[in-house]
């Protein structure tokens, strides 16, 4: 669904600007209605030379009056207009900031009050898909109470609570961040504690609870409030900036609906840029079904010729991807990123803090390990040749050096470990922290490619003696695994990390 706004300024200000960048960063098409000039209005705003931004003339849905004098009553009639003419319609507010995606569905939004009722209604985001509000009630109420907007206001609350109440979001997804702290998020680098009897989480934790957070624009210039450095706003402000410069690759077999509740909600947790996101499927059916989950994700259809986990990977690597890209390979299972207290790893600090000890270090190929078991975690980077797990890894692009390829369904990760770790002289770890995922999944993936995963195991110990003999029996060896509540009883490779080179 489009998303729609209304803007009364001629000329966007900086708050404006910056949510509006991060819905385009979402890959949404936008809707703004203005009064402006049109032409005049696209002069004014070089943003919306962007071609998923369309400007219409707000006239066609409530024409001009003259007495349209206080912006707030107009804003007011304006949106119920709106959606009383139109069903299908989502709404916002243009001092939104978005960090996710929007669900589908009918709601309004809410903030946080003094009193005994858990949510006030507010309309900073208003979706419709099917009309369940009487917006020609609100419409008369409002004109009613026109002299006197606050009156209109706490009627407003009191009718969407009274008849509308299953469709009210709780604050926490759109204004964590209450108004009353409204100098916080211009000021201060960090929320946090309890004031006016409201308690507010920290800043990380609004940006992965939350759906977008409220900048409160009119209060903002009601308040003269100055912006200072680091201050929340511009920390938001510096994510719309295409700094991320990361490419997300996901290979996945007729997995579609685990990839969408493990590792592509992880994703969305840490407000990961859409447009990083890559998805890489084996067969047309699948890309056509990838396609109806994933809307607005770039999903790739792997030319024929490459079958398998370690084909699908090489192609990423060797020809998928540019010179100089940094791509992170993940699994399309992943559930968190353990740390050694057992709390979960901000996954974007991750990927950014990896590819800066990658670029220290000058290696080009690195990862977690894959036991999750935070007793033997260690607190440090090793640059010697122990095993990355194939769920989580960290690659630099380099065309002017070998390519490095596979055809392996299985042990694949193995032979990128020695391959990268032959080529370049090492390969990274970071030793204190595990993703956490299901191995052996006997739905999709290997298993299914395989036929079945019985038969997986069986090509497992050919595979097995096949990299052996490749990279030898110093860099690596093979031993059985009994059977453990991870996995089932099966052959594995163990790597040798006082090989030198």
């Amino acid at each position: 669904m489009k998303l729609t706004c209304l803007c009364l300024q001629n000329k966007l200000d900086d708050i404006a600007s910056t949510c509006l960048s991060s819905w385009l960063n979402l890959n949404y098409t936008i809707i703004i209605y203005t009064y402006v000039d049109i032409l005049d209005f696209k002069i004014n705003n070089a943003i919306c030379n962007d071609s998923r931004i369309q400007i219409m003339d707000a006239a066609n849905i409530l024409p001009w009056e003259e007495t349209f004098t206080n912006s707030i009553y107009l804003t007011y009639l304006f949106k119920f207009t709106l959606l009383l003419k139109h069903e299908r319609v989502c709404l916002l507010d243009m001092d939104l900031f978005l960090l996710k995606q929007l669900p589908l569905g009918n709601y309004i939004s809410s903030e946080g009050c003094y009193s005994s009722r858990p949510y006030k209604a507010n309309t900073v985001v208003i979706s419709q898909i099917k009309r369940v509000i009487d917006w020609n009630n609100l419409i008369d109420l409002l004109k009613t109470k026109k002299k006197i907007m606050c009156r209109f206001v706490k009627s407003f609350e009191d009718e969407i609570h009274n008849k509308y109440f299953n469709i009210i979001k709780p604050s926490i997804d759109f204004c964590a961040i209450h108004e009353p702290f409204t100098n916080t998020i211009y000021e201060e680098k960090d929320i946090s504690g309890t004031r006016f009897g409201i308690k507010i989480n920290n800043f990380e934790s609004i940006t992965i609870n939350s759906i977008g957070i409220c900048l409160w624009q009119n209060t903002f210039y009601k308040k003269k409030i100055i912006i200072k450095e680091e201050c929340i706003f511009k920390q938001l402000k510096e994510t719309t900036k295409n700094y991320f410069n990361y490419k997300i690759c996901i290979p996945t077999y007729k997995r579609s609906e685990l990839l969408f509740h493990k590792t592509f909600k992880l994703i969305n947790t840490y407000n990961i840029p859409r447009n990083t996101i890559n998805i890489f499927v084996s067969d047309a059916e699948d890309l056509e079904e990838y396609k109806s989950i994933f809307k607005n994700i770039n999903i790739v259809l792997v030319p024929d010729n490459f079958k398998g986990i370690g084909a699908v990977r090489s192609y990423i690597t060797n020809d998928w991807a540019d010179d100089r890209d940094r791509i992170v390979m993940m699994d399309d299972d992943l559930e968190y990123f353990k740390l050694e207290d057992n709390s979960h790893m901000n996954l974007k600090k991750l990927i950014v803090d990896f590819f800066d000890k990658l670029d220290e270090t000058e290696l080009n190929f690195g990862g977690l390990p894959l036991c999750n078991n935070v007793f033997f975690f260690k607190n440090n980077w090793t640059t010697t040749l122990k095993y990355c797990s194939g769920a989580f890894q960290c690659i630099k692009i380099d065309k002017n050096k070998l390519k490095l390829s596979t055809p392996y369904r299985h042990f694949e990760d193995y032979y990128f470990n020695l391959a990268y770790f032959h080529r370049d002289g090492g390969i990274l770890r970071w030793n204190a922290c595990s993703p956490v995922t299901k191995n052996y999944n006997i739905n999709g993936g290997i298993a299914e490619e395989c036929g079945s995963m019985q038969k997986r195991l069986e090509v497992s110990d050919k595979v097995a003696d096949e990299i052996i003999n490749e990279f030898g029996s110093k860099a690596v060896s093979k031993y059985h695994k009994k059977k453990s509540a991870r996995g089932p009883a099966c052959l594995n490779l163990r790597l040798n990390h006082n090989l030198k080179l």
